[in-house]
């Protein structure tokens, strides 16, 4: 066999898997388009049963965010409206089991956050928004808020001690008066 004819050969060959190559990744891009609507659509079905439930609970739905990756992700900002706690503990109490294991891990990572409301408050803060995430595996944020009825503990040294509060002497300040000319 001639250089020429190898040449040729090895470009025939090149575009055989160059177009080989081009019809898989269509049939992926496919395949992965519909799995990602199958996905979507699961992910809305449980953020909307899911929603129906911590209305139920007294919750306010701020906003919904939407992520497309895989797996796809929707995030919903909620705020305790009062009572949340309690009521989501009764729910789950009485209709738990006729909740989806999706449903149940969000709620219960709910509940936990609650467990973490002495801590935070210890240190000078109090709930403020959820934020929930539809996804797997599924998450609980909680924004934390300066408590403005607590008065924040002093920041710790590097030693460990609280730093002392230093008193200050205010300045006085005189202030001249001044008239406008009409």
């Amino acid at each position: 066999m001639t250089f020429g004819k190898l040449v040729d050969k090895a470009k025939e060959k090149s575009k055989e898997a160059t177009s080989s190559i081009k019809e898989t990744t269509q049939n992926i891009a496919y395949i992965s388009k519909e799995k990602m609507q199958a996905g979507v659509n699961k992910t809305i079905d449980e953020t909307q049963a899911l929603i129906v439930i911590l209305q139920k609970c007294g919750y306010i739905v701020g906003d919904l965010a939407m992520t497309l990756s895989v797996p796809p992700e929707i995030e919903i900002t909620l705020q305790d409206a009062g009572g949340g706690q309690s009521k989501l503990s009764k729910l789950m109490e009485k209709e738990g089991d006729t909740f989806s294991k999706f449903q149940t891990a969000i709620l219960r990572g709910m509940l936990k956050t609650y467990d973490l409301l002495k801590t935070t408050e210890k240190h000078g803060y109090t709930f403020g928004e959820f934020d929930v995430a539809v996804t797997f595996p599924p998450r609980v944020t909680v924004h934390l808020l300066p408590d403005e009825k607590k008065e924040k503990p002093a920041p710790k040294t590097a030693k460990g001690k609280k730093a002392s509060k230093k008193k200050t002497a205010k300045k006085k300040t005189t202030k001249k008066k001044t008239t406008k000319k009409k």
